[in-house]
């Protein structure tokens, strides 16, 4: 397997592991009182989840499928993704502000940021029709 297909790979699998994420935390298991810093902060977090499942966990799975595809749009599809990693990186970073200090959403993703910008970097600059 070629580096192009690997990242691609990786960015599909990560935006299924992101709806499966959400999934987790709109079904109200307790995986949520693990990134969520308490329930007075859960309609917040809520309100995240139709922009984030659209536009990073959507964003991944079609970046990854028009790289393997080698189409010419996978590059914007990337940079969404990259965009929305990012977004949901500072909004983990505020919430380190919050006294109950909940560390697992930055644990999360900071690697998933530099590994979306890995991937990304690496689809977006591959030869595409």
């Amino acid at each position: 397997m070629n580096r192009l297909d690997l990242a691609a790979r990786y960015l599909i699998a990560q935006g299924v592991m992101g709806l499966v994420w959400w999934a987790f935390l709109l079904a109200d298991t307790p995986v949520r009182g693990w990134f969520v810093p308490d329930e007075t902060a859960w309609p917040a977090a809520r309100s995240l989840a139709i922009a984030d499942m659209v536009m990073f966990c959507g964003g991944s799975i079609a970046a990854g499928v028009l790289a393997l595809r080698r189409h010419r749009w996978v590059g914007p599809a990337g940079w969404i993704a990259l965009g929305s990693a990012a977004y949901a990186t500072l909004v983990a970073v505020g919430w380190l502000l919050d006294p109950v200090n909940h560390w697992l959403g930055l644990a999360a993703m900071a690697p998933t940021l530099a590994m979306t910008g890995l991937a990304v970097a690496a689809v977006a600059k591959e030869p595409r029709t």
